[in-house]
């Protein structure tokens, strides 16, 4: 493999890889896999020996004719389904890419609270993701039922 720097920020590229299957079947690996938006994921055809080459189309962002797919990034709406289809000759074998936005941190604050007997507190909750690194805010009231009592 070759690693090329683009923009501070790496990315693996190798050419596409033909393996001899028995009985002269077809197949893509991985058959599903997971990514973040932006994200690329190499695939790899294995087909018969002798077989026509291999020409690939994706239903979303951009695949290779080495079999590199790169995911819609950001911009998508969020989950989304991305159908990779190699085909070579009349045989074709399917891949199925699930993108979505990916959980990088989650942060609570206050960390520590002092609290009256019968007091609310406010907590803000802060997710941050790959498409939102700055991190989105939610604020949630504990009403005072649910504030825990001190111990004796």
């Amino acid at each position: 493999m070759k690693r090329v720097l683009l923009a501070a920020a790496s990315l693996l590229v190798s050419c596409a890889v033909i393996r001899p299957v028995p009985g002269g079947g077809f197949e893509i690996t991985p058959s599903t896999a997971s990514a973040s938006p932006g994200s690329v994921i190499r695939l790899v055809a294995s087909v018969a020996l002798g077989a026509p080459p291999v020409t690939w189309t994706a239903t979303g962002g951009t695949i290779t004719p080495t079999g590199a797919l790169t995911v819609p990034g950001c911009s998508a709406a969020l989950p989304i389904v991305v159908t990779v289809t190699a085909t070579s000759g009349t045989t074709t074998a399917t891949s199925t890419v699930n993108v979505a936005d990916t959980v990088t941190g989650i942060t609570v604050s206050p960390s520590a609270v002092n609290v009256a007997p019968g007091g609310v507190v406010n907590f803000t909750a802060t997710v941050k993701t790959t498409c939102f690194p700055a991190g989105v805010a939610s604020v949630v009231s504990v009403p005072k039922s649910a504030v825990a009592k001190r111990s004796p």
